[in-house]
C-alpha cells in the first residue's frame, strides 16, 4: 500500500487530495448529523457544492475551504489532514 506522500506526490495527487478533503467534510458533516443542504445554507454555498467537494468531483477553491473550517472552527488545514496525519 503506498502512503500517503507518496501518492500526494504522484500523478494522482490532486485525486487523493480531492478524496481528501472530501471525506474529511462529510465526516464534520455528519458529525453535527447536518443534511448537505443544512450546511451549504449555514456556509452560503450550493448543496450541489458539498455534494460535489464530498465526491470528491470538484477541488475546492479556496474561499469553499474557509468557510466550513470556520463553521467548523477547524484550521482550513485540517481538511487535508489524512488518519495518518
Amino acid at each position: 500500500m503506498e502512503s500517503a506522500a507518496s501518492i500526494l506526490f504522484s500523478m494522482d495527487g490532486k485525486e487523493y487530495i480531492k478524496r481528501l478533503v472530501g471525506s474529511n467534510l462529510k465526516y464534520l458533516r455528519e458529525e453535527r448529523q447536518l443534511s448537505q443542504d443544512d450546511l451549504a445554507a449555514m456556509i452560503d454555498v450550493t448543496g450541489r457544492t458539498i455534494m460535489n467537494i464530498e465526491n470528491a468531483g470538484t477541488f475546492p477553491k479556496p474561499e469553499t475551504i474557509y468557510r466550513p473550517s470556520r463553521f467548523f472552527d477547524i484550521s482550513p488545514a485540517e481538511l487535508f489532514l489524512s488518519e495518518e496525519e
